[in-house]
């Protein structure tokens, strides 16, 4: 069984490496061409700025792409990000029913099982986080601080807080 999941993994990351590199590699010559030194410098000082190196493409999205190309670009990163929340979210639920509510309490319906699970995935957002400075996402959403959200998402893309 593992051997077959890491020749399936291979599969897929070739192709992906194979989009990747020459995307990389073309960054960088765009960059380093002799009518974007501008645009370097202003990429070298955002780094800087930063402290991320991986600021290449949100530089390139703001200052090189039109602006419906922008946001297109961004549109497809919040879906991107609402994809991966969802699924952690679907995960979260998932062993919160397998590991726990179905082995501790083998006698309940499906019905039971679903709201003990939706109250467990509850806790689960409830739970303090770091990058919010201590509070819950839930509880953010509860109290209509979308801006805090925002701004965490917004420093998640540029790598700057605001």
């Amino acid at each position: 069984m593992m051997a077959r999941s890491l020749f399936f993994a291979g599969l897929l990351l070739t192709p992906v490496s194979l989009i990747l590199y020459p995307l990389g590699l073309g960054f960088f010559a765009f960059y380093h061409a002799p009518q974007n030194a501008t645009l370097l410098a202003s990429l070298d000082e955002v780094v800087q700025r930063t402290g991320d190196p991986n600021m290449v493409l949100p530089h390139f999205v703001r200052n090189v792409l039109p602006s419906g190309f922008a946001g297109l670009v961004f549109a497809s990163l919040f879906a991107a990000t609402m994809s991966v929340f969802s699924s952690g979210l679907n995960s979260l639920s998932t062993a919160t029913c397998m590991d726990f509510v179905q082995r501790l309490r083998q006698s309940r319906s499906n019905s039971k099982e679903l709201t003990l699970t939706q109250v467990g995935l509850h806790e689960w957002l409830e739970m303090p986080t770091p990058r919010l400075n201590g509070k819950a996402p839930v509880v953010l959403i509860e109290t209509g601080r979308w801006t805090v959200l925002a701004d965490l998402i917004d420093d998640m893309i540029t790598g700057s807080p605001t």
